[in-house]
């Protein structure tokens, strides 16, 4: 019974071996199911959307990082420093009117 088994599987492996368009389909399924069970498929997926995370978070930061360069470049300009320096830190050139207002309890 298991000799007749063994000669009809070797048989038929036989006739499949000289037909190459089929060990060719047979090899491609096998390396296919090796990839899927490997996880190699999966994780080039994963590589995919993390390449894709990362170039987005890239061209924010270069956004952000021409916004920074055009500030930098402003505040070397010395008409925009005085700006900041008045509005920031409540300061005052020669010649300008100030006003300066008593902080009085209100009555009860």
């Amino acid at each position: 019974m298991v000799k007749s088994f063994l000669i009809g599987f070797f048989r038929g492996l036989n006739l499949l071996l000289h037909n190459p368009s089929k060990v060719i389909w047979i090899c491609l399924g096998l390396i296919l199911v090796n990839l899927i069970v490997d996880g190699s498929i999966f994780r080039l997926v994963r590589l995919y959307k993390d390449q894709e995370k990362i170039q987005a978070q890239m061209s924010q930061l270069n956004g952000r990082l021409a916004e920074l360069k055009s500030r930098l470049k402003r505040a070397r300009d010395p008409a925009f420093m005085e700006k900041e320096a008045r509005d920031r830190f409540d300061l005052v050139s020669k010649g300008d009117l100030v006003f300066v207002f008593s902080e009085e309890e209100a009555p009860d």
